[in-house]
């Protein structure tokens, strides 16, 4: 893997992902009222990391029109790739609005981890649309 692979994966795919994360942290540092209470669960656990997917979702497409533009007979070769891409780009779409709309409640300890999994099955999901997302967006920008 050259250096700009590296750069590619880091700047499209790591950063957008873990930054707002770590920019919660400066939040976690700072002496805020006792009411504030700052959650890294929060950030994440109604699919709002889908926000994330659809903006890489969208780079995706573009980058394949951009690739492509000369021919129109790759729509046709492609079209299971662009068909999953559009999939989880809706998904991601119901994911992070719907859980911006509906958030649930934190979830009271002590707890099993069946009921973690029940629980934030919405951030479940959501992490393994935006993990395919990803693997569909590096896969194309790979093979042009």
């Amino acid at each position: 893997m050259t250096f700009e692979h590296l750069g590619w994966l880091v700047v499209n795919i790591l950063l957008p992902f873990f930054l707002p994360i770590l920019g919660l942290l400066s939040f976690k540092i700072l002496p805020l009222p006792a009411a504030i209470e700052v959650r890294f669960i929060a950030l994440i656990k109604d699919g709002q990391w889908c926000w994330t997917a659809i903006a890489l979702s969208a780079s995706t497409v573009f980058e394949y029109l951009n690739t492509h533009r000369i021919s129109t007979s790759t729509f046709f070769r492609d079209s299971l790739f662009l068909f999953l891409l559009g999939l989880t780009t809706f998904l991601s779409v119901g994911l992070a609005a719907g859980g911006a709309v509906f958030n649930t409640p934190y979830l009271a300890k002590p707890y099993s981890l069946k009921q973690w999994l029940i629980h934030y099955k919405t951030l479940i999901t959501s992490i393994g649309i935006s993990f395919l997302t990803a693997i569909f967006s590096s896969a194309l920008h790979f093979s042009t």
